[in-house]
């Protein structure tokens, strides 16, 4: 067990290079090598040997990548449909909009209902500006 966590102490800075190519995405990148990271505890890292135990936890990476990825195909076509339209990858787009709603639940339930019209008008002014639109007055 000590091994394995002086190896991934060790592959941390690779897990976070690799995990970003996947997901283009640092928050995301960062929330796959924690749990990464965690399976890997939590299977007691079998491996005794160095060598073979850096591709068993590159393994557990990219399978926990697909296993996400699968999850998310599985759900609602408007996350899809989002990301599509925004060029942005789908995961991004999961997770600026789960940022999003708790934020907005948040500002709901402080009862700062001038932020939340800030807010909005934000919103249309971000979408006007992605259509190619100008917004007029505030």
């Amino acid at each position: 067990m000590a091994l394995c966590r002086r190896e991934i102490a060790r592959l941390l800075p690779r897990f976070l290079r690799y995990a970003y190519a996947l997901v283009r995405d640092q928050e995301m990148a960062a929330d796959l090598v924690r749990e990464t990271a965690l399976k890997a505890l939590a299977a007691n890292c079998r491996l005794q040997d160095a060598e073979a135990l850096r591709p068993w936890l590159f393994t557990i990476l990219r399978n926990t990548w697909l296993d996400r990825m699968r999850r998310h195909r599985t759900r609602g076509d408007g996350e899809a449909d989002a990301a599509d339209m925004s060029g942005i990858p789908r995961d991004t787009v999961m997770s600026r909009l789960s940022r999003a709603r708790r934020a907005l639940i948040a500002r709901m339930e402080s009862g700062n209902v001038r932020s939340i019209e800030t807010a909005r008008r934000r919103g249309k002014q971000v979408r006007a500006r992605a259509a190619g639109r100008t917004v007029k007055g505030r």
